[in-house]
């Protein structure tokens, strides 16, 4: 069943092949007002795409005010990186209540972005959805360790609807976070701006777990955007 540019099956939702295809065959843009329009198509697709605000950046800047237009070899680039995207865009499971959950964050130095899954019966943890927003200039000049942890923020709350009240995990490729966030943590105290955002996420239950590049879900989810194999993590029975 499709609506309003999404298909809807049995195991999830996707992208319809009409927006996918409007999104392909798209020329490049050689004006502002283009630009405008190729990111309001793409946009409509954004749930479905990782990092979706890190990708976009270099296309937003021709829209500046002042600002001469230019498309140029990094704009090129996130065009051809946005179709590729979302040509294998995932299919998004439907959220269950009772399924172990994870959010998978990253912060880039222009944007913040999360990931939703939700471990099904193959032991595998599929996409629910995924969000992100680009930085303001004040939070671009934030340390990596405050952008890390603003990452946290924007998971959490991005994904209120679906985290108040349940037991997560928060993944993570940067290590310092999982001794801000331990309980009780005897490490040294975390910068003022991250001690208000703790206090700030003390209504959600979660352990942030620290996994490297290799083993982190957002990797595996740009490897393999459709299976997301955990066999080297752990069993379902864990």
């Amino acid at each position: 069943m499709n609506v309003f540019g999404h298909k809807f099956l049995s195991r999830g939702i996707h992208p319809d092949k009409k927006k996918i295809e409007s999104v392909v065959n798209a020329p490049a843009p050689k004006t502002t007002a283009e630009v405008c329009s190729f990111l309001g198509v793409v946009n409509y697709c954004s749930r479905y795409v990782k990092d979706y605000s890190t990708t976009t950046y270099p296309l937003q800047q021709p829209l500046k005010e002042k600002t001469k237009f230019h498309w140029g070899e990094e704009q090129q680039s996130s065009f051809v990186k946005l179709k590729d995207a979302i040509t294998r865009a995932p299919i998004l499971v439907h959220y269950s209540i009772s399924a172990p959950t994870r959010i998978v964050v990253h912060a880039s130095p222009w944007a913040v972005g999360a990931v939703l899954l939700q471990q099904q019966s193959d032991c595998t943890y599929r996409p629910i959805a995924f969000g992100s927003r680009s930085l303001t200039e004040t939070e671009m000049k934030y340390s990596q360790i405050e952008k890390e942890a603003l990452a946290v923020v924007f998971g959490c709350e991005h994904f209120h609807i679906y985290l108040y009240g349940k037991s997560f995990e928060m993944d993570t490729d940067h290590r310092p976070l999982e001794y801000i966030f331990k309980p009780k943590s005897t490490g040294k105290p975390a910068p003022a701006r991250v001690e208000r955002w703790l206090l700030r996420l003390q209504e959600y239950d979660f352990t942030v777990i620290y996994r490297p590049g290799p083993q982190n879900l957002a990797d595996a989810l740009s490897r393999l955007p459709n299976k997301i194999p955990i066999s080297n993590m752990e069993s379902c029975a864990d």
